[in-house]
């Protein structure tokens, strides 16, 4: 996991949640920076993602493989 999930409940039409929801994020927010050791986990895994999947060239190989079908 490379997020953390503020435990927002969202409807299932995608709008917005209702107000009292966004509560969750500030908590989730302290909670984190209470804990440098997840912080660090949290940034690894984005950083681990972010080159396998979302990198320029990791995007570029992706588009020319579905051009190529």
């Amino acid at each position: 996991m490379h997020v953390a999930d503020c435990g927002v409940e969202r409807p299932d039409d995608t709008e917005a949640a209702p107000e009292a929801e966004y509560e969750k994020v500030s908590r989730t927010i302290e909670a984190l920076l209470a804990r440098p050791d997840e912080q660090t986990r949290l940034r690894t895994a984005a950083a681990r993602y972010f080159d396998e999947h979302a990198a320029p060239g990791r995007v570029a190989e992706y588009v020319l493989g579905l051009v190529e079908r």
